[in-house]
């Protein structure tokens, strides 16, 4: 049994299928009934996935997708949000265009990697404690300032560099199997892809298996295994205040502030 999966599904528009949006959840529902079938009771399914933007309508995958997997026996365990900090599907700009009310058009900078768990005892039960202690959770820069929460600040993979049209950051899965899964653990992913998942449990001394039905990925994939890690550096937000009113009322506070000032 798989204690824990890692994947990006392909996307809907991406598909072979190319139908009607209701098959693609179809076909989502067939692939993780497999998915949930070989998890082992306790283990977790971390899936990548984001809202589709498709023809100019939006379709809310990610919240159609937890009822999916709700259905097939898996409990949400965590909701992650994906800050991709450079990267994301730019719009902002037709509301630079258009600044009136009914052109709001943010850029699409998240997606959700959302953690299910499969009902059962914890994979840390009945394990010796030696392995316990060897795979302890570093309480390190990682953790404090990305892991403790719950939004994860993670460039996309540069355009050019994999010959792949959607290939996710080394980051995500290394720390989803790092926080889920013990060494010698066997992780799954169902949408290989160029091997990312893979790679990177390998590196952390899990097994791993992947499928991919592109041959050229499946090449891909395997000259990536012999590959070292590629983790950059930690994209870290910092904050600051800065003097703001609304609009409508901004030149009455600064004047009332100059008033202020010069009494």
């Amino acid at each position: 049994d798989y204690a824990q999966h890692t994947t990006d599904p392909t996307q809907w528009y991406r598909t072979r299928q190319g139908g009607p949006y209701e098959e693609y959840l179809d076909w989502l529902r067939r692939c993780f009934r497999e998915v949930a079938r070989v998890l082992k009771p306790g283990g977790h399914c971390s899936v990548v996935i984001g809202t589709v933007l498709y023809k100019g309508e939006y379709y809310p995958l990610p919240y159609h997708f937890v009822g999916l997997m709700e259905d097939l026996g898996l409990a949400l365990a965590q909701d992650i949000i994906w800050h991709k900090v450079t990267g994301g599907v730019k719009r902002a700009g037709v509301t630079i265009q258009n600044p009136y009310p009914g052109y709001y058009y943010p850029n699409l900078m998240t997606e959700f990697i959302l953690v299910f768990r499969k009902p059962g005892p914890p994979l840390s039960q009945n394990r010796p404690e030696t392995e316990r202690e060897r795979d302890r959770i570093p309480i390190d820069d990682l953790f404090k300032y990305e892991l403790a929460n719950n939004i994860w600040h993670i460039a996309p993979v540069p355009p050019n560099t994999l010959d792949h049209p959607c290939p996710f950051p080394e980051e995500i899965p290394y720390r989803l199997i790092l926080l889920y899964t013990y060494q010698g653990d066997l992780v799954l992913d169902p949408f290989a892809g160029s091997g990312t998942t893979l790679k990177v449990a390998r590196h952390l001394g899990r097994r791993a298996v992947g499928y991919e039905v592109a041959e050229k990925y499946v090449r891909l994939a395997e000259a990536r295994l012999r590959e070292p890690l590629n983790l950059r550096r930690l994209l870290i937000p910092r904050y600051e205040r800065r003097p703001w009113a609304p609009h409508h009322l901004q030149s009455s506070l600064w004047d009332d502030e100059a008033g202020h000032a010069a009494r």
